[in-house]
């Protein structure tokens, strides 16, 4: 199940020339996220939400050093598909991903996914 995780937001990331894709192309990739989105979601029924979290976690960590916004924001889509299988009092990893989140270099384009 972590290789398909670590495929999963490998499919998870926009194209570098997003600018230059026609509008179908892109609405086909948004469907294709979708769906990426919930096997995310079946592997956190199978795996738990916190071993997701920490998974998710450290992509996210990684994630930052890469230099490209793409990859940070795949990393964010795949932490809000978690959402519902995140414990409430979940204390530790959640404030981890938000420090990350406030360490973002200006370039990163978070604001396509929502946490």
């Amino acid at each position: 199940l972590m290789q398909l995780l670590e495929i999963c937001l490998r499919q998870l990331k926009f194209p570098e020339d997003l600018d230059q894709l026609s509008d179908d192309v892109i609405e086909e990739f948004h469907r294709h996220r979708f769906y990426v989105g919930e096997t995310i979601e079946d592997c956190c029924r199978l795996l738990g939400g916190q071993v997701m979290l920490e998974t998710m976690g450290k992509a996210l960590e990684e994630a930052t050093k890469q230099g490209s916004w793409q990859p940070v924001e795949a990393s964010l889509f795949a932490i809000q598909c978690l959402g519902k299988f995140i414990p409430s009092d979940e204390g530790t990893l959640i404030p981890h991903v938000f420090a990350l989140v406030l360490q973002l270099p200006p370039e990163v384009e978070p604001l396509r996914c929502t946490i």
